[in-house]
């Protein structure tokens, strides 16, 4: 929302709040792993494991953001998008990743916080949009 060119934000994540928002997406990468019984697809794409996926993951975070910053964008709604927009790719086809991805932040920040319905939808928005 602007009012006579003032920003008020809805919404501000603390880095506490962010450094749990990590974890839990650390903790689902290798839960997606350990989950598999025949070993899925890290059989066959052994560099898609959940460290090099969360380490990938880690690198967006600070592009994103320092693109987010320099652009005035919502710092808030693309850290939180980017650390969880590939958070269901170890689970999910390629094709529909996002989606699912975008499902498990919805139920992430749903039940943790206070976020508000808007910021929640900006951030899946661009999970899905990834």
């Amino acid at each position: 929302m602007v009012l006579v060119g003032v920003e008020i934000k809805e919404t501000e994540v603390s880095d506490e709040d962010f450094e749990e928002m990590k974890g839990f997406v650390r903790d689902y990468l290798a839960a997606s792993v350990e989950s598999e019984d025949d070993g899925g697809r890290m059989r066959w794409y052994p560099w898609h494991s959940a460290s090099y996926r969360f380490n990938h993951i880690l690198n967006v975070v600070d592009l994103a953001t320092e693109i987010a910053e320099a652009e005035g964008a919502d710092v808030d709604v693309v850290r939180v998008a980017a650390v969880f927009h590939d958070v269901a790719k170890l689970e999910a086809e390629q094709d529909v990743h996002a989606e699912a991805g975008a499902r498990v932040t919805r139920e992430y920040l749903q039940s943790r916080g206070n976020y508000p319905e808007s910021f929640i939808e900006e951030v899946c928005g661009a999970v899905v949009d990834h």
